[in-house]
């Protein structure tokens, strides 16, 4: 398990016992909401809660592997502040670079913010919503970019807690952000 402020992304952590009690807030704040079905990311730490709120609901509970974080590589289970102490230049890179950045034997940005988006399209236009997505920070914010219409880069800038619940609304052929990141059920 990771501690707050190192890189996890694709690692497959389990949630720390913090984690465990906002995922429990959240399944309470969503206990009577109208849900039709329940996506997650494949990895554990948005998996697992994600399957035990469906299984609780009686919901169909599908596994979006495209929702999963981006792929840091070498920047793996680092300390961001100990990245940017090695390499105080990395973040004015990836800003100049945006989605032409690749990670360090990780992902292409770019190509992460594509497979996020297309999952989610995917989704909208199934015909099940309301639905309830359990995914990462990074995902989430290509999620907002493609609805808002904003830049990836400049989605990157979005304040996301843990736990946090952002709200995509499908009205007629258009989805709006409603809610970002609402922590009150954290409180």
């Amino acid at each position: 398990m990771f501690e707050r402020g190192v890189i996890a992304g694709r690692s497959d952590v389990p949630l720390s016992a913090t984690g465990q009690r906002q995922m429990r807030a959240v399944a309470g704040w969503l206990a009577d909401k109208l849900l039709n079905i329940v996506y997650s990311s494949s990895l554990q730490r948005a998996a697992l809660p994600a399957a035990e709120l469906a299984a609780a609901r009686g919901l169909s509970y599908v596994v979006v592997p495209e929702f999963c974080e981006i792929d840091f590589g070498a920047l793996e289970g680092k300390r961001y502040e100990d990245v940017l102490k090695e390499d105080p230049e990395f973040l004015t890179r990836a800003a100049e670079r945006g989605t032409d950045f690749t990670l360090p034997e990780g992902e292409n940005v770019g190509a992460f913010r594509r497979r996020a988006q297309k999952a989610f399209y995917e989704i909208v236009c199934a015909g099940s919503l309301p639905a309830v997505v359990y995914a990462h920070g990074g995902s989430i914010r290509a999620m907002i970019s493609a609805v808002t219409g904003t830049s990836f880069s400049d989605a990157q800038k979005l304040s996301l807690s843990p736990g946090g619940i952002t709200i995509l609304e499908r009205r007629g052929e258009r989805t709006s952000l409603v809610t970002l990141n609402c922590v009150e059920h954290l409180r």
